[in-house]
């Protein structure tokens, strides 16, 4: 799974991981560029995360648009934050953090350098680049 420059919308990034666990394979993940939000959350469906060493991880919460009838904006907003919920879980569940801390650097938008992020869990090795010949 090649993950560059990815910035998701809740809801799919939350229907791209229910297909990625219904696949039943292993999964092989690799960052380049800078991941965002809920894109950030595509990890969470990797046995083996990897990363080249300027890669960017922007912890944020993702950002949402709502149209539609105002009776119907507080369940658009109750969805979301379920969402968002299951998003922070699964996050903590591979970082070995707190749902809360999560929920806290995602709000406080905590950007990570590659090296940064193997230490917060987000990712198990950062690979440096080689020269040429």
């Amino acid at each position: 799974l090649w993950l560059c420059d990815v910035d998701a919308d809740l809801e799919v990034t939350l229907t791209l991981l229910d297909v990625l666990d219904l696949m039943g394979v292993e999964i092989h993940a690799i960052c380049l560029g800078e991941l965002v939000g809920a894109g950030v959350a595509l990890l969470t469906a990797a046995d083996r995360r990897d990363s080249g060493v300027h890669t960017v991880f922007h912890l944020r919460e993702p950002r949402t648009r709502y149209s539609g009838y105002a009776a119907d904006a507080a369940a658009y907003t109750e969805r979301q934050q379920r969402h968002l919920q299951t998003l922070h879980e699964r996050l903590a569940h591979i970082c070995g953090r707190s749902v809360d801390e999560i929920a806290a650097d995602m709000r406080n938008q905590r950007i990570l350098t590659a090296e940064q992020a193997r230490d917060y869990g987000l990712i198990d090795t950062v690979t440096e680049s080689t020269p040429g010949p």
